[in-house]
């Protein structure tokens, strides 16, 4: 990855997206990143199953490198 993914990471019994986006931004900001995520564990549910919320903006700006980078990790799964 070119840079590093800001993200936090939320557990709790209400989920407020708009709380965890200012939250975010202000990372971004500080981190001067481009985008960030936030991973949302739901109430009663396992980890594997939490939410990772961004904005469609920030998915439009690392589609291209997560992208890619699956792409790539596929290519090198299927050639072993």
């Amino acid at each position: 990855m070119p840079w590093p993914i800001p993200h936090e990471c939320k557990a709790e019994r209400k989920i407020t997206l708009s709380e965890y986006a200012k939250q975010l931004k202000a990372i971004k900001t500080r981190l001067n990143a481009p985008a960030g995520v936030v991973v949302v564990k739901a109430p009663r549910k396992p980890v594997s199953e939490a939410y990772v919320v961004m904005t469609l903006e920030e998915w439009r700006r690392i589609l291209p490198i997560v992208g890619d980078h699956l792409l790539n990790e596929l290519l090198n799964d299927e050639r072993q």
